[in-house]
């Protein structure tokens, strides 16, 4: 099991971490919002119905009426995209792959991206809600069959449990157990599926999150409200605008809440004190909008980027835990003497044929397409030889890649 660190963020006041912004739809739009700040990210085909930040700091989206399932890198730009089919949930597990509820097909599927194909494992009664918690278990709630069903990590069922009558919105907390929202109630499970704790709250339930303290945030769509729960109880009824759906926690303890009908996000305190009320358009997006499910419940005491800081540390001290501090480097300067040069191509193709290694993999990725392959150095003569457009930022000055995905470090 993987050390409970909600103590740890008792300390924690007000901090910024990159990819803690809430990414949400706003009508046919996604939309970075942090600080009553709203960047716009992209423009889609249809409203955001589902929204799960990803390990590089961008998102896996999934558009209502429409069967794809896209990726978004954190500069906007589409990653990756495959047809998968009616979706109800999504979640991130510690490779970075979304994992999602297909109720038509009555499975589960996971996708690495990047072109690979998804997996499917049968899941039966309608799977809706799913998260994973820190030993790596999918939990899948199966709406029509009134159950919780427990997987592996490779997709194998390993148990189901009867919970209460239609389960939706389903949230992993540090201790291994999972927050349930049920349309007449709420409960929460122990890691061997047992209800620890029930009670009816609310209107139809159907959206939860865990905080930082392991407590439940619950929103309740028809009686406007949003229930707080931690291990003694009921903490809080908070009043909000018309039909809440998405929620999702922040590294300083605050919730924000997604009011579909009332077109706001609202943020509140731990102490259920609002902080903030942004008006939104239409806003859309149910799932992990700030990426602090994935680091600090799926895997707090792993390091992903490798870094020598678990997740958890770094969110402490308000860094990604899922990247590398980056280097300033030049794309295409693959010798770092500051300028593109003919050697450059050639030190590329010594990477590629002859295993020449170097730190900054950034700048090797000379068309800027995520993949080192022969493009690169074919990227690099054409810019020299054939007038061809020079190399995507950073260029001709150092700086930072504005998308940097895990797998091309450039470190310090």
């Amino acid at each position: 099991m993987k050390t409970a660190i909600s103590l740890l963020f008792v300390l924690l006041t007000t901090v910024t971490v990159h990819g803690q912004s809430v990414w949400l739809g706003s009508g046919n739009a996604l939309q970075a919002l942090n600080e009553n700040q709203s960047q716009l990210i992209m423009g889609l085909s249809d409203r955001a119905e589902l929204i799960c930040r990803a390990p590089s700091g961008g998102a896996w989206v999934h558009v209502a009426n429409d069967d794809m399932l896209y990726y978004y890198k954190a500069n906007g730009e589409l990653g990756s995209s495959l047809q998968v089919g009616g979706l109800a949930a999504l979640a991130v597990d510690d490779s970075g792959a979304v994992w999602a509820t297909r109720p038509g097909n009555d499975d589960v599927i996971r996708w690495a991206g990047m072109g690979s194909p998804f997996e499917a494992f049968p899941v039966s009664g309608v799977p809706y809600g799913i998260t994973i918690d820190g030993d790596g278990f999918v939990w899948v709630s199966c709406s029509f069959s009134n159950e919780v069903a427990k997987l592996s990590a490779d997709g194998t069922l390993l148990q189901t449990t009867p919970v209460g009558f239609f389960p939706t919105g389903i949230s992993a907390t540090h201790d291994g157990g999972v927050w349930l929202a049920e349309k007449q109630g709420l409960r929460r499970l122990d890691s061997a599926g047992q209800t620890v704790w029930s009670d009816v709250a609310g209107v139809f339930p159907i959206g939860v999150t865990t905080d930082i303290d392991g407590r439940g945030w619950f929103t309740c769509q028809t009686s406007n409200e949003v229930v707080v729960v931690s291990n003694t109880g009921i903490d809080h009824i908070l009043n909000v605008a018309e039909r809440p759906l998405g929620i999702s926690a922040h590294a300083d303890g605050s919730v924000s809440v997604l009011c579909r009908l009332g077109e706001s996000v609202v943020r509140f305190s731990p102490t259920g004190d609002i902080l903030a009320s942004t008006s939104v358009s239409s806003p859309g997006g149910m799932g992990d909008l700030t990426g602090l499910q994935a680091a600090l419940v799926v895997a707090p005491d792993q390091d992903f980027d490798g870094d020598g800081f678990t997740n958890s540390e770094e969110v402490l001290l308000g860094t990604n835990p899922y990247l590398v501090p980056q280097q300033l480097f030049i794309r295409g300067d693959i010798d770092r003497n500051g300028a593109v040069q003919l050697t450059d191509a050639i030190l590329c193709l010594d990477h590629l044929f002859a295993g020449a290694d170097f730190t900054c993999l950034e700048s090797l990725d000379s068309n800027a397409d995520d993949n080192l392959d022969l493009g690169d150095p074919i990227k690099i003569l054409s810019y020299l030889f054939m007038g061809d457009t020079p190399p995507s930022g950073p260029f001709p000055q150092q700086g930072l890649d504005p998308a940097p995905i895990p797998g091309f470090p450039c470190p310090q």
